[in-house]
């Protein structure tokens, strides 16, 4: 049957935790990879860039990992880029692959890179032993039940929908739901009360429970008007 397997890893023959440690706060979802032979692998991936400022500079330091070729950027908005590229295959992806396969997408970000692992066996003591060598450390491991992957799995495409929402709301509205956000408002269970998030923000609950409502209702209306 198998079972399902968090992976943290950190790799100098890869660009998503090469570049992710440069740059601070350049995060990377990894939607597909493709080996487009045994020596050269192609990528789909998502990249958000700190700020708008720097989505240039993340597509240069892109092109200028080794031997790596960009062959389209598909499109770009702000912090947001997306872009199919080719390079050497790397290790852990061609000696890994013997024990399961990844299950997509990855995410890199300050220079690690995470991938949901499907070991076809039961026993993970072979990959263990093989993953470490001199371009590939693991950094932790975990085992996730049926649940946990589903959730895991699935808030990293509510991540990217929310900071593509979020970046067109006007501040400080956008602030304030940034933070609701990452500290766990809108997360089920939530992870932190309204009033305990209304201390974090030093704004009265009244005030507080106001302004998410604003800010969702501007966020549905902007929904509204893509569909």
């Amino acid at each position: 049957m198998g079972r399902i397997l968090e992976l943290s890893i950190t790799q100098t023959d890869c660009p998503h935790p090469v570049i992710t440690a440069k740059m601070k706060g350049l995060s990377i979802l990894v939607m597909n990879t493709v080996k487009l032979s045994e020596n050269v692998q192609m990528n789909f991936s998502i990249f958000r860039a700190p700020n708008q400022k720097n989505t240039k500079e993340a597509i240069r330091m892109l092109s200028k990992f080794p031997r790596l070729e960009i062959h389209e950027v598909v499109g770009i908005k702000k912090q947001l880029f997306s872009a199919i590229y080719s390079f050497p295959t790397t290790s852990a992806l061609h000696r890994l692959s013997v024990f399961g396969f990844r299950l997509y997408p990855l995410f890199a970000n300050n220079g690690i890179e995470k991938w949901f692992y499907h070991l076809t066996n039961e026993n993970i003591t072979p990959l263990l032993s093989t993953i470490n060598d001199e371009t590939t450390k693991l950094v932790e491991w975990r085992k996730l039940s049926i649940s946990e992957f589903y959730e895991t799995y699935t808030q990293l495409f509510q991540d990217i929908w929310r900071i593509h929402q979020v970046e067109d709301l006007p501040p400080p509205n956008r602030q304030i739901l940034e933070k609701a956000v990452k500290s766990g408002y809108y997360d089920w269970p939530r992870k932190i009360s309204l009033s305990a998030l209304s201390e974090t923000l030093s704004l009265p609950k009244t005030t507080l429970s106001y302004r998410l409502r604003r800010a969702e209702k501007e966020l549905f209306i902007q929904r509204t008007k893509r569909a």
